[in-house]
């Protein structure tokens, strides 16, 4: 399932993160799969040589926190659990 977060990240943030995967290279997405997997998996994905933290991984970790943090202050303090998730018609 996916979910859209609308402005997850600051305009600054996604030039930032973009710059990142514009200057690297990507690779078959298989190859982080076992072997029951790779027949199904038909990405690619962003090279990390070395399995590398890119300034890309700090960004996109950060603005996750502040998503979940967010989250978290609504849920717990600012209405009862669930209220604006799960709506009854």
């Amino acid at each position: 399932m996916l979910i859209t977060i609308e402005n997850m990240l600051t305009p600054e943030e996604v030039t930032q993160v973009r710059a990142t995967l514009d200057g690297g290279s990507f690779v078959d997405g298989r190859h982080s799969t076992g072997l029951i997997n790779d027949r199904l998996k038909t990405n690619e994905e962003f090279d990390r040589p070395g399995g590398k933290v890119t300034d890309a991984d700090r960004i996109i970790g950060q603005a996750q926190s502040r998503v979940r943090d967010e989250f978290m202050r609504q849920t717990l303090f600012e209405r009862p659990p669930f209220q604006k998730l799960c709506t009854r018609r």
